[in-house]
C-alpha cells in the first residue's frame, strides 16, 4: 500500500481510494487521510469478512467499495455486510463488455496511432495525455506527480 499518493491526491483536490485487502492496509489507509478504501480483490476476503471487519471500532465509518470477483446473486450480501459501493466488473455484466477493439496499430503499443485514435473517437484530454507521452517520455519520479 503506497500511501505517498493519498497525499498526492489530496493536494490535487482528487478523491485517493487506494485498494486494501486486509485490515491492517485499510487502517493504514485510513491513517493516512484516505477518505474512502477499495476492498480488492473482495472475494478473497468474502462478504463475510468484510462484515468482520466493519463491526470493530475503527472501520465502522470507513467507505468501502469492494471490487474483484463480485457476483450478481451476492450483491445484496455484500450491501448488508457493510460495502458502500460495488464496482462493476465482468462477473457483473460478462464478458461482452469488452466492446472496444483497437487498431492493430494500438495494440503494438504505437502512441501515434493511440493518439489520433483517441482524438477521432471523442476522448481530448486521453489524446492530449499520449501527446505529452510521446513528446516527454512517462515521467515516473515523485517530482513529475507534484
Amino acid at each position: 500500500l503506497c500511501t505517498d499518493i493519498i497525499d498526492i491526491c489530496e493536494q490535487r483536490g482528487v478523491l485517493a481510494i487506494p485498494a486494501a485487502l486486509t485490515p491492517t492496509e485499510i487502517y493504514t489507509a485510513i491513517q493516512a487521510g484516505a477518505r474512502a478504501v477499495k476492498l480488492f480483490p473482495a472475494c478473497s476476503l468474502g462478504w463475510q469478512g468484510l462484515e468482520a471487519v466493519k463491526s470493530l471500532g475503527p472501520y465502522k465509518k470507513v467507505f468501502v467499495l469492494v471490487s474483484g470477483g463480485i457476483v450478481p446473486e451476492d450483491i445484496q450480501k455484500w450491501l448488508r455486510a457493510g460495502a458502500d459501493a460495488i464496482a462493476v466488473g465482468t462477473k457483473l455484466v460478462g464478458q461482452d463488455t469488452k466492446l472496444y477493439a483497437p487498431p492493430l496499430s494500438l495494440e503494438q503499443g504505437d502512441p501515434l496511432q493511440e493518439e489520433i485514435h483517441w482524438r477521432k473517437n471523442g476522448s481530448r484530454a486521453t489524446a492530449d495525455f499520449l501527446s505529452n507521452i510521446r513528446r516527454d517520455g512517462l515521467k515516473r519520479d515523485q517530482d513529475s506527480l507534484t
